[in-house]
């Protein structure tokens, strides 16, 4: 005669951490991505060339916009900017110092009048560079945006041994271009029409919030009384059923 026998224990906790949740433990995969680059063509800005800022030229940037969901189904959780480069080169003698990228929100119309505006968003920290003719090291800056949103990111002189009319550096950009560099001019920024920062901007595809898990039920509490307590006492009393249950169907062979 073949007796079924019960679940065991341990494929019934097995079961409920599965029901509950065990699957979201796996960490989502992230996505690096280019948010926006432009190539060199054609235009230059001086930069250094009335020594650091708020000097006049002391900060330069562009305006830019996240991608859409439509474009860019992946940004619909958000997306996070991560780096951005520059592309610079000595305009005259040789200026050293450091510099540091920020990321604004904006005011004025992209294309034509876009400038940063408002406190800063994000900011790296400061990188020396010297006589340079490419691209910046990357500027590492961590920032949760929304998709389909304009921003402003922009690269300061902090500090120069050297930086005059006589030792300064280039900010190059496209032109002509459908858009406009922001430049500051020692109170204000202003734009500079038909230019496009020759930059890449970097970032990474932020994962969907993740759901509950059953290590989030453990570490909450209901009523004041830890759950991990309330789902133990649970478990305690099915593993009695299911124990009873196994002795009750011996007796009756």
């Amino acid at each position: 005669m073949t007796v079924k026998r019960g679940k065991s224990p341990l494929v019934l906790v097995v079961l409920f951490l599965m029901a509950t949740g065990l699957p979201n433990l796996v960490a989502p995969v992230h996505a690096v991505f280019i948010i926006d680059s432009t190539t060199l063509a054609g235009g230059s800005s001086y930069f250094g060339y009335f020594g650091v800022y708020p000097a006049r030229w002391g900060e330069i940037g562009q305006c830019f916009t996240t991608p859409t969901v439509s474009a860019d189904p992946l940004v619909a959780n958000g997306l996070q900017i991560t780096q951005v480069k520059f592309y610079i080169s000595s305009g005259a003698g040789s200026p050293s110092g450091t510099v540091q990228a920020f990321l604004f929100a904006t005011a004025g119309t992209y294309g034509s009048s876009c400038v940063p505006s408002g406190p800063v968003l994000a900011s790296s920290v400061n990188v020396a560079i010297i006589p340079i003719n490419g691209y910046t090291t990357n500027f590492q800056i961590k920032y949760n945006a929304r998709p389909n949103t304009l921003y402003a990111i922009s690269l300061r002189i902090n500090s120069c041994s050297s930086c005059d009319l006589n030792n300064y550096w280039q900010f190059q950009f496209q032109s002509p271009a459908s858009n406009n560099i922001a430049r500051w001019e020692g109170s204000s920024y202003s734009a500079i029409t038909n230019g496009q920062a020759t930059y890449e901007i970097d970032g990474d595809y932020l994962p969907p919030a993740p759901t509950t898990n059953w290590l989030d039920i453990f570490n909450s509490s209901t009523v004041g009384v830890p759950n991990w307590l309330l789902i133990s006492a649970v478990l305690l009393v099915v593993l009695s059923i299911v124990a009873s249950s196994g002795r009750g169907k011996k007796k009756k062979r």
